[in-house]
């Protein structure tokens, strides 16, 4: 009787015990269960992290990172979670470079590559899917530097002339007809001879003294040897903070050969799959770029701590502050519309993806007429569903406390 007893208790106990674990399991997948958060999944509000976000809930991307302060925004995004705002949980994966990435992307071992848009093109003819979908920053650190009084600067024309940016343009690039520059010629040549045949000169037009390198080339022109330098953005940050020396022009005042732009790259097959998830990345990144107007410090240390641990650089905040507003562009959404995304704008993007292509096809790399650009960049696309999306529109602009 007693074992008797004893069996009827041992299976009420388990009963009791399974009954529990459904009831447990029941629980914790009612609500959400895998399906991805985040406001472009629910078309209407922010997710409530708060509430005990599960990494079952948000979507994992993993994104390259390279060595680079222009490829640090989705580093700080990750720091100060506002990717989980958005239902992502980014994996930061390094690289050195963009053709690692690339291939890391096109065998499955991450789902985002970051690199330069003018990297990417050589890559193309072993890299057919790859697709750019957002725009990161521009980088403007392609100056001509020159000393104070011996030479005008680009803006100095631009105010004399009304802001008429071709007359501007080409009267800059004419002042330096015989002009000697201080360069690393294997470097900066295409660059230069692509800026003087924007204006209907050529690279006979003006004289090189060649160097090793940029530092060799940095410091004699600080001898004085030379009139104009070009070269690295620390040798070109360290010249520029010194007295009598000023930036005579960059950038788009070069042409296209002076657009040079940092971007994000899926393949084609994640573009058609997971759409939602780029858009919200897109999103991600512009409300990034709000946080380096409304909290810089808050996003650039971790950028910061990113390129000190992976590139061995003494970057200061102080550095960091000047590379945003002088070298690095991080655009926000009306400025992107504005600039890399208005066609008539001389910064728009497909500018310097032609001249990549031209010059690429040029040099052997890709074959003549094998590259659509149009195909590979679908970032303008991308950027004008974003800026359709009044849910994504409305977190991007919310306040950052």
């Amino acid at each position: 009787m007693v074992k008797k007893v004893q069996l009827i208790l041992l299976v009420v106990l388990t009963l009791m015990v399974v009954l529990a674990g459904c009831g447990t399991n029941s629980n914790e997948g009612g609500s959400t269960g895998s399906q991805t958060t985040g406001a472009a999944a629910s078309g209407n509000q922010t997710p409530d992290n708060s509430a005990g976000e599960t990494a079952a809930e948000l979507q994992k991307v993993k994104i390259a990172v390279l060595p680079y302060f222009d490829y640090t925004l989705f580093v700080a995004a990750k720091e100060l979670g506002v990717d989980r705002e958005q239902g992502i949980d980014l994996e930061l994966i390094p690289f050195t470079n963009e053709s690692q990435a690339v291939q890391a992307l096109l065998n499955g071992s991450i789902d985002v590559a970051q690199g330069a848009l003018g990297s990417f093109v050589p890559l193309l003819p072993n890299a057919s899917e790859l697709r750019v979908v957002l725009n990161n920053n521009q980088f403007k650190g392609f100056v001509y530097i020159g000393r104070e009084g011996e030479l005008k600067s680009f803006n100095q024309f631009l105010e004399e002339g009304n802001n008429d940016f071709a007359t501007a343009q080409k009267a800059t690039m004419e002042q330096l007809k015989d002009k000697t520059f201080m360069m690393v010629e294997s470097s900066f040549s295409g660059m230069l001879s692509s800026a003087l045949e924007n204006v209907g000169m050529g690279y006979g037009d003006i004289k090189v003294m060649n160097f090793q390198n940029d530092a060799q080339a940095a410091t004699a022109f600080l001898r004085g040897e030379g009139d104009l330098y070009t070269g690295s953005l620390p040798q070109q940050m360290k010249i520029l903070k010194q007295p009598g020396y000023i930036a005579i022009a960059g950038n788009e005042a070069l042409g296209a050969a002076g657009l040079w732009f940092s971007n994000t790259a899926v393949t084609a097959d994640y573009l058609n799959d997971h759409k939602d998830v780029v858009e919200r990345l897109a999103a991600v990144h512009y409300r990034m770029t709000r946080y380096l107007q409304v909290k810089p410090e808050a996003a650039l240390q971790p950028m910061i701590d990113y390129v000190k641990k992976n590139a061995s650089s003494d970057l200061t905040m102080d550095d960091a502050k000047q590379m945003i507003a002088d070298f690095v562009v991080f655009n926000t959404v009306e400025e992107s519309g504005e600039g890399v995304y208005a066609a008539d704008s001389p910064l728009y993007w497909k500018k310097a993806a032609d001249l990549f292509v031209k010059q690429n096809e040029s040099l052997g790399k890709i074959g003549a007429g094998s590259v659509k650009i149009d195909e590979v960049v679908q970032q303008e696309q991308i950027f004008k569903d974003l800026q359709g999306n009044q849910a994504l529109m409305d977190w991007i602009n919310s306040p950052i406390e």
